[in-house]
C-alpha cells in the first residue's frame, strides 16, 4: 500500500502490526513499525503525529540500546524539523545522529547526515555548511560504487550552491577557499 501511496490503508496494517508486536513484546520490531507509522504520517503531512511516533521509537531505542536505529530516528526527526523550518531543532537531531554514526563507523549514513547538517547550516547562513558538504562529498566520492551517479551529481550541485552562498569559487587544497572578489572590494596585500 505504501508503493500505491495509499497511506491510510498502510497505516491500518501498521497499527495491526503495532498491536501484535506490543502483545508479543517484540521491541526491536516495534521500532520499525513506529518508524513506518512516522513515515506514513510524514507523507500525509501530519508532522505532529509523525514526530509523536519518532519519539515512541526513540524511547524504545534508548531502552534496548539500539544505537543504529536511534541514529535513524534522529535523522527522521531532523527531517520533520527541516520541513517545519525549525533549523536549530533539526541541527540538534542531525548532530546526535552524526555522533552515533561516527561511533559505529557507518560511512554512507555518516555522509548522508553530513549532507543534512550542511543543508541546515546553509539555511542558518553558517559557514560550517562548507565543512560538512565537503565531508559528505569526500565520503560519497570514496564510496561511488555504493551510490548511484544521479545522487552523486545532485550532491555536487548542492555543494556548488553552498559554495556560491558563501562566495567560494573553487577549493584550493584542504580547507583553503578562494573567495569571489566582489565589485568594489579591494584585495588585501599579504602584509595586511
Amino acid at each position: 500500500y505504501y508503493d500505491r501511496e495509499d497511506w491510510d490503508t498502510a497505516l491500518e496494517y501498521c497499527f495491526k502490526s503495532e498491536n501484535i508486536n506490543i502483545e508479543i513484546k517484540n521491541k526491536p520490531e516495534l521500532i520499525n513499525v513506529y518508524n513506518n507509522i512516522s513515515l506514513l504520517y510524514f507523507n500525509k503531512n501530519d508532522l505532529s503525529s509523525s514526530l509523536d511516533y519518532c519519539l515512541k521509537s526513540q524511547k524504545i531505542c534508548t531502552q534496548i540500546h539500539d544505537e543504529t536505529a536511534l541514529a535513524g530516528v534522529y535523522n527522521n526527526m531532523g527531517l520533520i524539523y527541516v520541513t517545519q523550518e525549525l533549523w536549530n531543532d533539526a541541527l540538534e537531531c542531525y548532530l546526535k545522529s552524526k555522533k552515533i554514526f561516527s561511533k559505529i563507523g557507518s560511512k554512507i549514513d555518516l555522509a548522508t547526515v553530513y549532507y543534512s547538517i550542511a543543508t541546515v547550516y546553509s539555511r542558518l547562513n553558517n559557514k560550517k555548511a562548507i565543512e560538512y558538504i565537503d565531508k559528505a562529498t569526500e565520503i560519497f566520492n570514496s564510496e561511488k560504487d555504493t551510490i548511484n551517479s544521479y545522487e552523486f551529481e545532485k550532491l555536487k550541485e548542492i555543494q556548488n550552491d553552498i559554495y556560491k552562498i558563501f562566495g567560494i569559487t573553487e577549493k584550493k587544497g584542504k580547507g583553503k577557499e578562494e573567495k569571489v572578489k566582489r565589485k568594489g572590494e579591494r584585495r588585501k596585500r599579504p602584509d595586511e
